[in-house]
Order: C-alpha cells, then structure tokens, then sequence
C-alpha cells in the first residue's frame, strides 16, 4: 500500500520542496494557503458508497454535499476511534476520507471488512491530486468548507499537480504559504483532535472531544460502534475532556499517547497532539476532568511520564465543554 500512497506524487513534491514553504507558526496568519501532501486521500465509490458509509461512519452523510466537507468518524465495536477524518464529496456516489499520513491504512482495513456486502469500491488514489487548506475568503471553484469549532476552514481538492502549482503561485502575494504543520497548529488553536497511528484506537470520541466538534452524529441512526458511542453521551458524562496546554520546553519528537502523570505518579491522561515545529511546546491533553477541576498552577504539577517536562497553561478549549 505505501507504494500506492506514493505513486505518482513527485511531481507536486518536488515543486513545494522548490517552493521552500514555511514549516512553523506561532500563532495563525490572517490569510494563509497550506499544503497538506502529507495526507491520505481514501476514496469510496459505488453504488452503495452513500448507504455504506451511513453504516460505518459517525457522520450523518445527508450532510456531506458538494462544497461542504464534513468532520466524522471510523468507530471500531468497542466505541474507540480508528480514525478521524474529513469526507469530501466529489460527485454523486463518489466521496474522499482525507486523514493525516499514517493512519488511513486502518480506516482502510476496517472500512474493507464491510465493503463486500455492498456495492462499493475503496482505493486510495496517488495521482498528482492535490489537498490545500486556506481561510474562509477563497471563492475557488473547488472550495469545500469545514466548519471547525469557532471558524470555518477552506478545502481545495485539486484535481492535477498543474492546477494546485497555478493556484499556489497566483496567492503568493495575498497569502502566505506553509507546509503541513501549519494545520498541526490550527487544529491544536481550535482543540481540534485528528487520530494518528499511535493515537488509533486509545481513545472514545468523547475522550477527544469529537462529540463536541461536529464528528458525530447522534440523530443519525445505527452505525458501527453507535451503540457505546450513544450510551456514553446519554448516560454520563465524560471522565476524561481535551484541554490546550503548553510544555515547560519543546521538544523535538513524537510525544503522542504519552503518559500525562500527576505527583504522586498516577496517570492521568496522553498527549493526543503536540506541535513539533513551533517555539511554544503547544499540545492537546485527554484529561481526567477531575484532575483539571484541581489543578492549581504553583502547587502542584503534571508531568510527561517519559521526560522532565511540566504541563502548564493548562485551559479549556475554546468551545464549551457541555
């Protein structure tokens, strides 16, 4: 499958790597174009693509329309998220399940296991297509918004490496342009969780807020992995919420799924997203919520479990968690 995934891309590789995007933000420009090469673009096509998807994902697909990319979710039976995704509409019958590198091979593996009882075909498409993120100003054509907490985001899927090269040279001057990392830091800003390889499977959706943050459905009808899902939000509430915090230092390496220990040494929650490439050491907790209640900055302090790195300016995300 890797050799698929990277069939046919370097054309568009190699002139954002000629380009020299920018590679680290600290705080989000007003107008900005990002490339998202490092994604996996899952196609679902057929017949059947519609209805299947309806039985398998956490999104209601009577919402996913052209010009409107949706948030949702791949739930295994125990209601832990595979994965998480954005699903774009391309045509009648014919939808994309975008989610960072990594980790579409188990969204792949598991939406496989029902596909053959449905007239439907999936294959990750390696072409030159292209996957851009910009702000809410662009009237291209090929725009589907996503409504993230608070604000709305801007998909283009570009359909050839030459129209998204045309497309990121014409916005040189009115946007400024970056690589990937910058929707790292859009997502961590907006308290926005996307499961990686590491994170796959750890987590309920609410543990990571995706019933706050528009990937789930719960008028929509049965789906794999609803039943807990839907128990969990009507029966209780969440031990465990995500929270912005930042760490006493950066860090060069992945610190995701690692343990987030209190003084006396009992875990308490994992780092679900951490922004490598800034200065600031920038992440999102799963959090015992009780354990947040308490947290008083000074007396006290939470602790990777794995280095001597302090958690601070621990906050809700900014959306409620109600």
């Amino acid at each position: 499958m890797s050799e698929l995934l990277n069939h046919n891309q370097s054309q568009w590789k190699a002139f954002l790597k000629a380009q020299e995007a920018v590679t680290s933000a600290d705080m989000l420009p007003e107008h900005y174009l990002c490339e998202l090469s490092d994604w996996e673009l899952l196609f679902v096509e057929g017949a059947d693509a519609s209805t299947f998807l309806q039985g398998q994902i956490s999104c209601d697909m009577e919402q996913c329309t052209p010009g409107a990319a949706v948030h949702g979710a791949c739930i295994n039976i125990k209601g832990r998220v595979i994965a998480n995704f954005i699903v774009i509409t391309l045509k009648a019958e014919c939808f994309v399940l975008a989610c960072p590198s990594g980790n579409g091979e188990n969204l792949f593996k598991q939406l496989k296991k029902y596909s053959v009882f449905s007239k439907v075909n999936l294959h990750f498409d390696s072409s030159d297509m292209a996957l851009l993120l910009t702000d809410g100003s662009s009237n291209n054509d090929k725009a589907h918004r996503l409504q993230l907490p608070n604000e709305t985001q801007v998909l283009l899927f570009l359909d050839s490496s030459s129209s998204a090269q045309e497309h990121w040279l014409n916005h040189a001057n009115a946007q400024q342009r970056f690589s990937s990392s910058l929707f790292n830091l859009v997502c961590i800003e907006t308290a926005l969780v996307f499961t990686q390889n590491e994170t796959s499977e750890l987590f309920t959706p609410q543990e990571i807020n995706l019933d706050l943050t528009g990937a789930i459905s719960f008028t929509k009808g049965c789906y794999t992995g609803q039943e807990v899902v839907a128990r969990l939000h009507y029966r209780g509430v969440p031990k465990r919420r995500v929270y912005q915090a930042s760490l006493s230092k950066p860090i060069q390496e992945t610190l995701l799924a690692m343990q987030v220990m209190d003084e006396e040494g009992k875990e308490q929650g994992h780092i679900v997203a951490y922004d490598q490439h800034g200065h600031s050491g920038k992440c999102l907790i799963s959090l015992n919520r009780k354990c947040y209640e308490t947290f008083k900055p000074g007396q006290g302090s939470l602790k990777l479990a794995e280095h001597e790195l302090s958690v601070e300016n621990l906050k809700e995300p900014p959306y409620s968690l109600e």
